[in-house]
């Protein structure tokens, strides 16, 4: 069987492919196609196995997540906190100042 290309010429055909012995059908053993190797884990697969189950490292970055929030939370009280201490000395001092010019005010009556 001979093939034309595009150009008029002719193409020599390829042979065709044989398959060898021990390859064909029926000649290989149960024993050597159970030792086809397993695809290699992947590293997140490999963590997993490292670390614990999927559920746990989920369980416990919602955990580690929750603790940042409330150490989050934390702090903004304690800035809220000094804050609001820091107003009540100014506050007292206010009225330290008024009743001592008050006082002063009397005197010079």
């Amino acid at each position: 069987m001979e093939e034309v290309s595009g150009d008029g010429g002719e193409m020599a055909t390829p042979a065709p492919l044989s398959v060898s012995g021990s390859f064909k059908e029926g000649k290989t053993s149960s024993r050597r196609r159970g030792s086809v190797r397993q695809p290699s884990m992947d590293a997140d697969e490999f963590m997993n196995l490292l670390h614990g189950s999927d559920p746990v490292k989920v369980e416990l970055n919602r955990l580690e997540n929750e603790v940042r929030d409330k150490d989050r939370e934390l702090s903004e009280a304690q800035a809220e906190i000094k804050a609001l201490r820091h107003s009540e000395r100014l506050r007292e001092k206010a009225v330290e100042e008024v009743t001592l010019i008050s006082y002063l005010l009397l005197l010079d009556f």
